[in-house]
């Protein structure tokens, strides 16, 4: 994977109740639109709200795509990603200890923060990277940010590194 640039997918665990209008990251059309210079490593809940099983990549998407699940340490993962698409996820401090890009995909604002509260911050008051609901945003901002630059609109910042190191101390 040298020679590509890795992305880490990493959401946070939905408990309770799950939005509508949630959804992940239609990896095809990401596939499509970063092409073969990209890797996307896809990690996900297994049995949250959703009530979904950890999915499998397609056998069409293994140029694309790896499972990022299992008994690796998810430290591991972040380790080898130049770039974190998450959401509200407890990774999201980790990965910006790191100063490498951050790009959140949140298709469920409203219901997380308002209707089944799961976080304490909205997405506006976490302080790294830009907040994306679609793939085309997702796709600019990737190729932005593996290009050596932050995502466009949110570079990793003083606030994003001070939130990393408080949030490793908890």
């Amino acid at each position: 994977l040298t020679d590509r640039t890795v992305v880490f997918f990493g959401p946070t665990l939905r408990s309770g109740s799950v939005a509508d209008s949630y959804r992940q990251p239609d990896l095809h059309q990401v596939a499509q639109l970063l092409g073969p210079d990209y890797f996307w490593l896809h990690r996900e809940h297994d049995d949250d709200a959703t009530l979904r099983r950890v999915a499998t990549i397609p056998d069409d998407l293994r140029w694309f795509a790896a499972q990022a699940s299992g008994r690796v340490e998810i430290s591991d993962f972040l380790l080898m990603a130049d770039i974190l698409v998450t959401d509200y996820s407890d990774v999201l401090p980790d990965f910006a200890l790191t100063g490498r890009p951050i790009i959140r995909f949140i298709t469920d604002a409203h219901h997380v923060e308002q209707v089944n509260p799961g976080t304490y911050l909205t997405a506006g008051e976490l302080p790294a990277g830009p907040v994306v609901s679609d793939e085309a945003s997702l796709v600019e901002h990737i190729r932005s940010a593996g290009r050596g630059g932050s995502p466009a609109s949110a570079p990793i910042t003083a606030p994003a590194l001070t939130f990393g190191a408080k949030g490793a101390a908890w």
